[in-house]
Formats: structure tokens, sequence, C-alpha cells
């Protein structure tokens, strides 16, 4: 039997746990379809992020979302998925307009249409609020003169315009992160309804509501409503919910 240094049961140790961790996010994330998930295929999904140097997390929520969306509930939801990302998309435009807009109205300068926070005089609700407006607009524009040297006067005027890479960037984070959020939304609602042997859908809760009609291992019936909503993060991007509530 080979004797192992200190230093490589404490590798050993540290990799058992995080396999371990890996496993549970899973778990935690189908709820009763954990048991759908071998063991060959959570050593895989673990192997696989961990020699393409992914985040264990994000690796663990995919795997969590391929098994969800074979389940009846997740296959009657799944072709939703598309239109939620279209959806985002269109959604990241109208704020991309909505930055082209003020900033004309501004005359093109950053420094009035969102001017940098001020720590000092400004409040924390008012800095916060600032600070994302000018993280928005920053990520969306770029110099209009960028041969024009860095200005150390804060309050000189800053003349942007919109960046196509800013932009595109932009509308390509919001539809990934729409897709991620609908997977999750998917797992939920898995883990939710519970075991069923069937599932459909009327509507369509991307553009309206949904109705998602289960049916249960005793023959018995559950519908379940849907409608999407949109919230705000702090930095005024736009991102989708789910919420979902069972109807008598």
């Amino acid at each position: 039997m080979t004797n192992l240094t200190k230093a490589q049961a404490e590798k050993i140790r540290i990799e058992a746990n995080k396999r371990a961790a890996f496993a549970k996010r899973v778990s935690g994330l189908l709820g009763h379809a954990s048991g759908r998930v071998g063991a060959a295929a959570l050593r895989i999904a673990f192997n696989n992020a961990v020699v393409a140097n992914q985040d264990l997390g994000p690796a663990a929520d995919a795997l969590a979302a391929l098994i969800a969306s074979n389940e009846p509930v997740g296959r009657a939801l799944h072709p939703l998925k598309a239109e939620a990302v279209a959806y985002a998309r269109e959604d990241a435009q109208k704020v991309i307009d909505r930055v082209y807009k003020e900033l004309k109205e501004a005359g093109f300068d950053i420094n009035v249409a969102a001017p940098r926070p001020n720590s000092l005089r400004d409040g924390t609700s008012t800095y916060k609020q600032k600070n994302a407006k000018r993280g928005l607009f920053s990520a969306l524009t770029e110099r209009a003169d960028k041969d024009v040297g860095y200005r150390y006067d804060r309050s000189a005027p800053e003349i942007v315009k919109l960046s196509d890479d800013g932009c595109s960037r932009f509308i390509e984070n919001s539809a990934a992160d729409a897709a991620l959020q609908y997977d999750a939304f998917i797992c939920k609602l898995v883990s939710k309804v519970g075991e069923v042997t069937g599932a459909k859908i009327i509507g369509d809760h991307v553009w309206g509501w949904s109705i998602l009609t289960v049916t249960k291992a005793d023959g018995s019936e559950q519908k379940w409503k849907t409608q999407q909503i949109r919230n705000y993060s702090v930095y005024g991007t736009p991102y989708l919910q789910w919420p979902t509530r069972i109807i008598k």
C-alpha cells in the first residue's frame, strides 16, 4: 500500500469535498428528480468542468438543467426557452435605445447624461443609483474622439458615442443571462411540482401567461399558472422571472 504524503492526502480530501458539494448542488436543484442523475453522469460532468477549468457551480447548474428538461414538466416548459431569450434581446435593445435618447438630449456628454457619483455629497442610495447608471452608460459607449487626451477635470465635457462592441456584448450577456434564468426556472418548477406522469401547457408565459396541467401518479391533476415579469438590476439591466402558483 502506497503511503500518501500529507499534501497528497489533503489534495484528495479537498477534491472529495468538491465532488460532494457538486452532487449536493445538483440534488438540491432537482429535488425528487435528483434520483435520475447517476453516479457516472455526476463524475463525467465534474471531471469535464475541472479539465475545462470551469466554475463548478455553473457546471452543476447545467447538469441539473439537462436532467430537468427531460422530466415531463421540463419537456413542456423547455420549448419556450428560445422565446424567453429572444424577449431578453429585445429588452436589452430597448435599454440601448433609452441610453442613446438620453445621451442625445445631453449633447452626447456622458457627464451630463450620467454624471459620476460623489461619495461626499451623495447619500448612499443616490450614490448607488448614480454609480449604476454611470456603469451602464460607460459599458455601452466609447469616447467619440479617441485622439483627445484624458482630462483630469471631472466636470469637463466628455463626448461619447455608442460602442458597437459594447452594445453587442450587452445584448449577448442579457440573452445568456435569460437562458440561465430560464433553466433555473425549469429546475425550480420540476422540483416544486414533484413527481408527475405527464404535463401539458397552454398559453405562452413569455408574452402573457400559461397554464401548466400536470398529472400525478394517482391520476389527479394540478394546474400551475405562470406569468413572466420584468425586474431591473442596480445597473438598470432588465432581467426576467417566471413566478408560478398552483390554482384551484
